[in-house]
C-alpha cells in the first residue's frame, strides 16, 4: 500500500488541487491490486475513495484530521425493528450493489468500537466530532462515544415535515457533538435545535440536507482556515463534500458503494466546475445571519473567466442566489418544496 498523502499543491501557480499519491491496497490474497477498490474522485479541494470505512479509516496518517461529520449507514433499526412487511428504510432484500438501497455498515459493538478508536487516532487534539444517529443506534451505540470523546451536545435535526412511523411518525434526527481534547465552538450563535426540510425525491437514499453539514462545519472551523480538513467516511451522495466546499474547507472521505461513488464524482465536478449542485437545490446556511434560512435557494457561483480558484472554487463559494436566478427549472430537479 502506497499511503495516502492529505496535502495541497499550486499547480500552474495558481489551482489549489489536492495532491495524492496512488493508493493501492491488497487484495483478500495478499497481492496488491489495482482494480476498482482504489477508484478515486479527485476534484479541487475533495478527494473521495471507494473503500470500506474501517480499511480507509486505517488508511490515514494519525491526527490528520481537523472535523469528522457523518451520518453512518447503521443497520441495527432495520435488523431489530422488523415492523410490517418491509425495512424500516427500503426492502430486506433491495439492498446493496445490486438493489435500490445502499449496503449497511454492520454496526456490531465490535465494528463501532474499531470506528470510533479509528476516529479518535485521526482527529487532531482538540478538535470536533459530529456523529448522526437514528433513535435505535442512538440508545445501542451512542454511549461508547464516551469511551473514546468527550461528548458536548446532542442537536436535534427538526425536519420540518412529518414522516412515516409505525408509532410516532418520525420528525427529527440526532447528531451527538463530542470533542477530542477540548475546543470552543467557533461561533456561538447556532442554537441545539436545526430546523431544516428534510429532502424528498432525493437521487439517493437518505439523503441529508448539505446545510444540515454547513452547520456542523460553520461551527467547527476557524473562518479563514483554508487548510481546515474535513473528513465524512460514509460519504453517500457526498452532501458533506459539497458542505466542506461551500463553507471555504477541504474534504476528504469514502463510500464502499459504486453507486454513491459515481454520484458523487458526478455531483462535485457539476459543483466545482460550474457551482451547480445538481442533486440539491433548496434552503442553505445562513453564514451571515447566524439562521437556517429557508427562503433562498443555495448555489455556489460559477468561476468567471480567469478568476483565480480558491478552496471550492470561486471566492463567493456558500453565497445563496434567489430563487429567479435560476434560470432552468430543470436545474432543481431532486428536492420538492
Amino acid at each position: 500500500m502506497v499511503r495516502t498523502r492529505l496535502t495541497f499543491g499550486n499547480t500552474k501557480g495558481t489551482e489549489r488541487a489536492l495532491a495524492v499519491d496512488t493508493v493501492v491496497y491488497g487484495s483478500a490474497n495478499g497481492n496488491e491490486t489495482g482494480d476498482e477498490s482504489t477508484q478515486v474522485v479527485l476534484v479541487d479541494g475533495a478527494i473521495v475513495y471507494k473503500q470500506d470505512v474501517l480499511r480507509f479509516l486505517s488508511h490515514l496518517p494519525a491526527e490528520s484530521i481537523d472535523l469528522i461529520v457523518t451520518d453512518p449507514a447503521y443497520s441495527g433499526m432495520n435488523q431489530h425493528l422488523m415492523l410490517g412487511r418491509g425495512r424500516i428504510v427500503g426492502r430486506y432484500d433491495d439492498k446493496g450493489e445490486g438493489g435500490k438501497w445502499f449496503a449497511e455498515f454492520d454496526d456490531t459493538r465490535e465494528n463501532y468500537d474499531e470506528f470510533l478508536r479509528e476516529c479518535e487516532r485521526v482527529l487532531k487534539p482538540n478538535r470536533h466530532l459530529f456523529i448522526m444517529f437514528d433513535p435505535f443506534s442512538l440508545l445501542s451505540l451512542g454511549p461508547m462515544v464516551r469511551e473514546y470523546f468527550n461528548v458536548k451536545n446532542m442537536v436535534v435535526w427538526d425536519k420540518v415535515n412529518i414522516g412515516m412511523g409505525h408509532y410516532f411518525r418520525r420528525q427529527t434526527e440526532f447528531i451527538l457533538f463530542a470533542c477530542k481534547g477540548k475546543r470552543p465552538l467557533s461561533r456561538r450563535d447556532i442554537s441545539d435545535l436545526w430546523r431544516i426540510k428534510r429532502l424528498h425525491r432525493a437521487p439517493y437514499p437518505t439523503q441529508k440536507p448539505v446545510e444540515l453539514f454547513e452547520a456542523m462545519i460553520a461551527s467547527s472551523r476557524d473562518p479563514g482556515d483554508e487548510e481546515f480538513l474535513v473528513c465524512d467516511p460514509f460519504v453517500g451522495s457526498g452532501s458533506a463534500a459539497v458542505a466542506a466546499l461551500k463553507q471555504g474547507a477541504r474534504f476528504v472521505g469514502c463510500d464502499i458503494s459504486t453507486r454513491a461513488i459515481d454520484l458523487c464524482r458526478r455531483r462535485l465536478e457539476s459543483f466545482v466546475d460550474a457551482g451547480v449542485d445538481p442533486c440539491q437545490a433548496g434552503v442553505c446556511f445562513d453564514g451571515k445571519k447566524a439562521a437556517l434560512a429557508t427562503s433562498k435557494r443555495c448555489a455556489k457561483k460559477p468561476r468567471a473567466a480567469g478568476e483565480k480558484a480558491g478552496v471550492g472554487g470561486a471566492a463567493a463559494a456558500g453565497e445563496c442566489l434567489r430563487t429567479g436566478d435560476f434560470d432552468q427549472p430543470n436545474e432543481m430537479p431532486c428536492q420538492s418544496q
